[in-house]
């Protein structure tokens, strides 16, 4: 169970908490009252960042540990390392593609050491505790996951698993949810892996960048200091294949592993499971059915869906465009091209939408040819501003 360790004071310093305890010590790093200034410091604020950098500081010699993996997928000719202890990754799929009946193979790998689908779950001795966290199932909904977990495990009726613990955050606004997630993840003994199922119930907005950058830095910071594995899980747009919001985007960034669950095309009774990034070596495709126990089981007979192309311009009606471009002039007048990518990359990220430099050179010469844009400088140095034609709103 979870340990619970009387709080005697809370510092606040700008936005972040640093809680005391009875016996004087803190949780957390202590961070500069300043550090959201970029100039002048007090003499205690040096001190700290002095400490800060010499934390930091890495040598070619020094003696670093090799990432454990404790979720792995076995190909023919390699080990695809899926989770490792220290990281993060992330789960993502439209609304009812299965996400959970997949997680619940996950988690019954990593808590018994064993194999479930594909997927073989192997945590440290001393790491061996599974903390389950849901954001918005109903008490019924988590009930029936961890029967199911307990099913695969081979428990008996109503019997619960010894390591893991199982969290319900429904009903809580999302900055308590992600506060009492910070608790448990720091309260209990011996956990090695932390499941998130509906990461975006943390945030008020999924478009909020300050609020995406947030999260994703504490998910980094707490699977580092508290040496474990954190998998998040997360909706997909409805209207394409990408991941939602600027927290799906920062999530997808800073994630070790993507992957992503559908629905078969031929056949909805079926989920196919895909490696969408991964920074070790990719696994293959594989399927999954959900059987008569109401567990998953793998399909042998599946179609991998084809992903949604590239967005063009013609794509978008040209409200559309000057509503892009409003977030971009004239704050950003003069800009050259390579920073014109970037900005655009952004805003299209608002929409859902991710491109790549080739694309975005594709909208350029769209908005030059519509005389949306124009060049005041010439073809190998551009100064990009609206044409004097435009008028750029939000509708």
């Amino acid at each position: 169970m979870i340990e619970f360790t009387p709080i005697k004071k809370k510092y606040i310093l700008d936005n972040s908490i640093v809680n005391q305890s009875q016996n004087g010590t803190s949780s957390g790093t202590t961070v500069p009252r300043k550090y959201h200034r970029t100039t002048g410091t007090d003499a205690s604020d040096e001190k700290i960042y002095e400490e800060l950098l010499q934390r930091s500081r890495m040598f070619t010699y020094d003696e670093v540990e090799e990432e454990q993996p404790c979720v792995t997928i076995e190909e023919p000719s390699h080990q695809s390392t899926v989770c490792s202890v220290g990281n993060i990754s992330l789960v993502a799929g439209k609304a009812k593609s299965r996400k959970t009946f997949l997680m619940t193979s996950i988690v019954a790998s990593v808590l018994s050491n064993d194999s479930f689908l594909k997927f073989n779950g192997k945590l440290p001795d001393d790491k061996r505790r599974v903390l389950y966290i849901d954001t918005e199932q109903s008490r019924m909904d988590c009930k029936k996951v961890l029967m199911r977990i307990s099913a695969m495990m081979n428990c008996k009726e109503d019997e619960h698993p010894d390591n893991l613990e199982f969290i319900r955050l429904r009903p809580f606004p999302p900055k308590l949810r992600l506060g009492i997630i910070e608790y448990a993840i720091n309260h209990t003994p011996n956990v090695g892996f932390v499941v998130i199922d509906g990461i975006k119930d943390v945030v008020f907005s999924i478009n909020d960048e300050a609020e995406a950058t947030d999260v994703s830095s504490k998910l980094m910071k707490w699977s580092e200091e508290k040496i474990l594995h954190i998998m998040t899980v997360l909706h997909k747009n409805k209207t394409d294949d990408n991941n939602r919001g600027h927290l799906g985007t920062e999530l997808e960034n800073k994630s070790e592993t993507v992957i992503t669950v559908s629905k078969d095309k031929d056949n909805k009774d079926i989920s196919v499971v895909e490696s969408q990034i991964m920074r070790d070596r990719e696994f293959t495709a594989f399927a999954f059915s959900i059987g008569e126990s109401n567990v998953p089981e793998l399909a042998d007979t599946f179609s991998v869906p084809a992903r949604n192309k590239d967005r063009q311009p013609s794509d978008f009606d040209r409200q559309t465009h000057l509503n892009m471009l409003a977030g971009i002039f004239p704050g950003n007048d003069n800009c050259s091209a390579r920073t014109f990518y970037e900005l655009v990359k952004a805003e299209l990220q608002k929409y859902g939408v991710r491109i790549g430099n080739n694309r975005c050179r594709d909208f350029l010469s769209y908005y030059l040819e519509e005389k949306i844009l124009t060049n005041r400088g010439d073809d190998k140095t551009y100064k990009l501003v609206l044409a004097d034609n435009q008028s750029v709103s939000v509708c």
